[in-house]
Formats: C-alpha cells, structure tokens, sequence
C-alpha cells in the first residue's frame, strides 16, 4: 500500500476506515498490473492509465469510488452516478452497505478493468 493511502485512509472516522481498506483491496485485487498512486490528495488507481479513485464528496458527504471513464461503462445495478459538471466521471457512492455489497463493486471493477484493456488494445 502507498503510505500516503493509508495515511489517507487512517485518517477517516474508524468507520469509514474499514470500508475503504475493503474497496480498496477489491480494487487492487481486481488486476495483478493496478499501480496505486496517491494524486490531488486523492488515491487514484491505475492499469495503463488512470481509471479509478476513491475520495469524500463534500456535497454529498460521503465516500465515493469514481471512475474516470465511467460514462462508457455498463450499469447493470443502476449504481453509476454523475454530478451536473461531470462528463466523463461516474461514481458510486460508499457507505456501510458497501462492505455487504462489495461483489458488486467488485463487478464494476472488473468492468473498469475490461474498459481499460480495450483502451489499451485499440492504441
């Protein structure tokens, strides 16, 4: 784990804490090549290029795992949200239901991972 990721992740209230170590181990689990990096003080994750993140929303005050091309994305639990200003960005919001859930996060992962590939196959 990046240092900085869990200082990231350790100063969150304890309760939050658990649930980002869980996405976070899902993410870094769904592809052996995801480089995890800690960038605009936000931990970003990459697999050729940057493709996920988990950070606070203040607006909606709570954690949230974004994927930076999430508008290409399949939605098949109808989880992926956007912010007015955001094009590309979608989001699924984190709370405590998310550690009972994290086989469907997990799902979105691997369809993020999937994107990526394609990405990667196409250049």
């Amino acid at each position: 784990m990046h240092p900085r990721v869990e200082t990231y992740i350790e100063s969150a209230d304890p309760r939050h804490a658990q649930m980002l170590y869980a996405v976070r181990q899902a993410i870094v689990d769904a592809h052996p090549a995801i480089c995890e990096k800690f960038i605009y003080s936000t931990p970003f994750y990459a697999l050729f290029s940057n493709f996920c993140y988990l950070t606070f929303s203040k607006k909606h005050r709570c954690f949230v795992l974004g994927f930076t091309q999430g508008y290409l994305m399949e939605d098949p639990y109808s989880l992926l949200r956007a912010d007015s200003n955001q094009k590309y960005i979608r989001h699924i919001f984190l709370n405590a239901a998310s550690l009972e859930q994290l086989h469907i996060i997990h799902e979105y992962l691997q369809l993020a991972v999937q994107l990526q590939s394609e990405k990667k196959m196409k250049k």
